[in-house]
């Protein structure tokens, strides 16, 4: 379906809302997902869901408890943009600190200026912190 740039216009994206991830075991994934990523419980049903958001808002994460079969389904992975090199390095040294595993912080091949890092939360979600300049 072609567009024209009017049309684009009126259907500007302004950010995220949310992300929803299914996880195998509810409480242990919200668990990391405060500790590792700094994220804050916005509501909760146990055992059901929960809905995190970084303390500045932003975007929400949904996690929804499902069986282990079924958790991980087709998931690509979810990027937070971080506002520097300092901050990155800093999510370095805090990850370190807690005993997250992580990979170091690396160039994106293909947009030179780009750096990011990559964990894994229970479930073998790649969450990716990247500095997008």
């Amino acid at each position: 379906m072609e567009r024209s740039q009017g049309t684009i216009q009126r259907l500007a994206i302004t950010g995220v809302s949310h992300i929803e991830l299914l996880v195998s075991d509810l409480e242990a994934s919200k668990a990391w997902y405060e500790s590792a990523v700094g994220l804050v419980q916005l509501q909760a049903a146990p055992g059901k869901y929960a809905v995190l958001t970084p303390e500045g808002g932003g975007f929400r994460l949904g996690l929804t408890e499902k069986r282990a079969a079924d958790a991980h389904g087709e998931f690509g992975h979810l990027a937070i943009r971080v506002e520097s090199m300092d901050v990155l390095t800093a999510w370095v040294e805090h990850l370190d600190a807690i005993g997250v595993g992580h990979t170091p912080i690396k160039e994106n091949p293909n947009t030179p200026g780009v750096f990011s890092i990559d964990v894994f939360d229970p479930d073998g979600h790649e969450i990716e912190l990247i500095h997008e300049p």
